[in-house]
């Protein structure tokens, strides 16, 4: 069941997939809509009531000890949703405006289908950009925003970023 879960977690972050060197979704995204989140605590739920029956009587010490590590991870997962902090998916440290940018050195290029995958996963930024942007509004509504402070900073990196299109890298390469 362990194998299961990890697979889900691969499967529903394709980006986490990739730079563990698992290129199975690298034509995909990970759904950051607040539907996908409503889901996702309906799935951790689901596999923290499967992980919770498990009778550990009588497993050898590491393996209860993996159990019990992977139900406090379920249950802090499920606590964690609560406080609603995906609704602040960008700051001065971390978000997709930096994330996009640094991905592409992750990826693998030896193979066509690489770079079919890579223009796939590129042709789904749109949506992306629509989902964020959909968190972004209802982190808005519901008060959670990042200090302004920081916020300002995260605008003039997005304007200085040397991976906005048109702008030269620092090399002076396009």
């Amino acid at each position: 069941m362990i194998a299961d879960e990890w697979e889900y977690e691969l499967r529903e972050s394709p980006e986490l997939a990739t730079t563990i060197g698992d290129y199975r979704y690298n034509d995909r995204w990970s759904d950051l809509s607040l539907e996908r989140v409503e889901q996702q605590k309906r799935d951790t739920a689901g596999w923290l009531a499967r992980f919770e029956a498990i009778e550990t009587a009588g497993f050898p010490e590491q393996e209860s000890l993996n159990h019990r590590l992977m139900v406090r991870n379920l249950r802090e997962s499920l606590e964690g949703l609560e406080f609603k902090d995906y609704e602040m998916p960008v700051d001065q440290m971390d978000g997709l405006h930096l994330m996009f940018a640094q991905f592409v050195g992750l990826l693998p290029f030896a193979t066509a289908e690489h770079y079919e995958r890579y223009l796939r996963r590129l042709q789904a930024l749109p949506q992306v950009l629509e989902q964020i942007t959909g968190v972004l509004r209802q982190g808005e509504k519901d008060g959670l925003m990042p200090p302004r402070f920081l916020l300002e900073k995260t605008v003039e990196q997005c304007r200085t970023s040397p991976a906005r299109p048109g702008k030269a890298t620092p090399s002076g390469a396009r």
